[in-house]
């Protein structure tokens, strides 16, 4: 991996993570901003309902339940980026997220399908 590929890794990670926080209810960035930049500081994948669900007892899959929503967040602020945004650089950012997260997302929900499977089998 390159030194450039490691830096965008990291600042797309710092920014997604920088929504985890703030003084707005979770899912939306602290921001003063309204209209369409706004938009990027909050979707309702990455809120509270999506990440608060009760624990099925199994800390793998509740990982999962948990990292879909939040990785949803994440390509819902990249579309607003490529809808709103006009620095080339933060948007071929936003490019990049959308494609490796929509590509975790897939890895994710076929994970917990196929753990569901198997304890369907197991029964």
């Amino acid at each position: 991996m390159s030194i450039t590929t490691a830096r965008w890794g990291v600042l797309a990670a710092v920014i997604a993570l920088s929504g985890c926080s703030g003084g707005k209810p979770a899912g939306q960035f602290a921001s003063n901003e309204s209209g369409a930049t706004d938009a990027i500081h909050g979707s309702n994948a990455h809120g509270t309902a999506a990440m608060a669900m009760p624990s099925t007892g199994d800390p793998d899959t509740d990982f999962l339940r948990g990292m879909i929503p939040h990785h949803e967040g994440a390509v819902d602020m990249a579309r607003a980026e490529l809808a709103n945004g006009t620095d080339p650089k933060m948007r071929a950012m936003a490019e990049e997220v959308i494609r490796t997260q929509q590509a975790e997302i897939v890895k994710m929900k076929t994970w917990l399908a196929e753990r569901q499977a198997a304890k369907k089998g197991t029964r």
